[in-house]
């Protein structure tokens, strides 16, 4: 038996849309795509929660979130260029800025994390069996050290 390909109707495309790129949730979606004016809370629920039952739809929502994501990382990143260009090119002299293009220049990049120091710390991970080892090891030597006072001095 092969799968038909599913087609999604324009509500059903909404519905997705409305979760996918606007963040809305599962009842809010229905009742926007499907008018659900004159419907009780509880059967908007129930169907909203049906359609997301359905692969199509829910593969859809993903792909929807995922695409939205990736071109909010793009506009992110974007505006953070055109800060650093900015200020680049006043520090460079190319052009003067106003005190308020400049605290507003500081608070967009601060809300980016523009400024944000980031500092990566490597660290030799030991499993615990390794330290525990290691420290029996350092302790059997101090015990022999200790075994042995002439060895101290």
């Amino acid at each position: 038996m092969t799968k038909k390909k599913m087609n999604l109707t324009a509500k059903q495309l909404k519905f997705c849309e409305l979760i996918g790129r606007h963040q809305h949730n599962l009842t809010s979606a229905y009742s926007i795509a499907y008018q659900c004016d004159n419907m009780k809370a509880s059967t908007i629920r129930r169907e909203a929660c049906r359609l997301m039952d359905n692969d199509h739809i829910r593969t859809t929502i993903e792909k929807l979130k995922e695409e939205t994501s990736r071109l909010d990382s793009i506009v992110l990143l974007s505006h953070k260029e055109a800060i650093i260009q900015k200020l680049r090119k006043c520090i460079d002299g190319e052009i003067e800025l106003s005190q308020s293009q400049l605290t507003s220049a500081k608070l967009l990049g601060d809300t980016m994390a523009l400024y944000k120091n980031v500092v990566v710390q490597e660290s030799d991970s030991k499993s615990s069996k390794e330290i525990i080892d290691e420290l029996t090891n350092k302790i059997n030597k101090i015990n022999t050290l200790q075994a042995k006072p002439d060895k101290l001095h």
